[in-house]
């Protein structure tokens, strides 16, 4: 509950004074500037929560962003070194970053990416002095972020994605990055990747709105390396009905507690509905019976859950690490 408190207090504060300072602020390009809350932050928008209520706003048409919280800022000076292929200086913000606010998931991917790219840098530049070659492909071409025009995944590009991880993947209408098949045996079916799930993010970067040759790279990776993925899944879980007691525990055999990053799953009854269902402690429960919990009261997520009379349906995101093949 003090979670809770806490997270609702980050989104609420601007509300109760558009003045205050403890709030994000987006510096346009026309020299106009909007205080809010980015609670998304994809390819080419940032989703910002106001008082007003949630507005999309276009990174081409955004100056600057400004977090209140300084391991964002940190994060944010990372990224722009990296999009400039200077994974030393990046690192240094990420660990910064990781330094102020240790679990930081943003900072933690980011350093582990930054220091996986310097690490292959010196590897080829190693075998480039030998061979005196310069034409070795690097995976890191990723974070190369030239092009703006999104457009459907080639075939070449499924392709490339099937035969590295094990897994077909489509666009789906509003941007997002749905999973078509998975082969059995493959990493992504070691991960625990399932045929209907969403790929929200790679290495904590949306893979909504990207352009299609981007996702490619990213979700393609390179051999013998891992692939951090936040993935999105429904899963409907049926209520334990002679539990007549309304707690989350009896209901459906799973408790829940709010972080900062949202309500999270804090434990699984073994055998019971929850863990059936495929539910996992750790997981984020994003949607109730299609109700969004970013603002929602726990005690509302409670009645809730135990107002549905058999199923309860929840979108939940997971993270999983992804090992190419050899």
């Amino acid at each position: 509950m003090k979670n809770f408190a806490v997270f609702l207090l980050l989104v609420a504060v601007f509300i109760i004074t558009a003045e205050s300072s403890s709030a994000d602020e987006i510096r346009l390009r026309n020299g106009l500037s909007v205080k809010g809350i980015v609670v998304e932050d994809h390819y080419d928008r940032v989703v910002l929560s106001t008082p007003k209520g949630e507005v999309s706003l276009l990174k081409a048409r955004i100056e600057r962003i400004v977090y209140d919280r300084p391991d964002k800022n940190l994060v944010m000076l990372g990224d722009m070194y990296v999009d400039n292929n200077d994974f030393g200086t990046a690192l240094q913000y990420y660990a910064k970053a990781k330094e102020l606010v240790p679990d930081s998931k943003e900072a933690q991917e980011r350093f582990l990416l930054a220091q996986a790219s310097l690490f292959k840098e010196a590897k080829f530049r190693a075998l480039e002095s030998v061979s005196g070659s310069a034409a070795l492909l690097d995976w890191d071409e990723f974070l190369d972020s030239q092009k703006n025009v999104r457009g459907h995944l080639s075939e070449e590009e499924k392709q490339l994605v099937a035969e590295r991880i094990g897994m077909q993947i489509e666009n789906t209408g509003d941007g997002r990055v749905m999973v078509v098949d998975v082969l059995i045996g493959s990493p992504v079916d070691k991960a625990g990747i399932n045929k209907g799930d969403i790929v929200i993010s790679a290495w904590g970067r949306s893979l909504r709105y990207m352009p299609a040759e981007e996702v490619a790279k990213m979700l393609s990776g390179s051999r013998n390396r891992e692939i951090n993925l936040d993935i999105s899944r429904h899963i409907n879980i049926t209520k334990d009905n002679p539990r007549i007691l309304k707690f989350p525990k009896f209901m459906v055999g799973a408790s829940f507690k709010y972080v900062i990053s949202g309500l999270t799953v804090s434990g699984v009854e073994t055998g019971g509905p929850a863990h059936n269902a495929g539910l996992l402690e750790g997981d984020y429960i994003e949607r109730i019976d299609g109700e969004q919990t970013r603002y929602m009261p726990i005690k509302k997520f409670y009645k809730t859950l135990a107002a549905a009379k058999d199923d309860v349906g929840l979108t939940i995101r997971r993270e999983v690490t992804v090992w190419g093949k050899d």
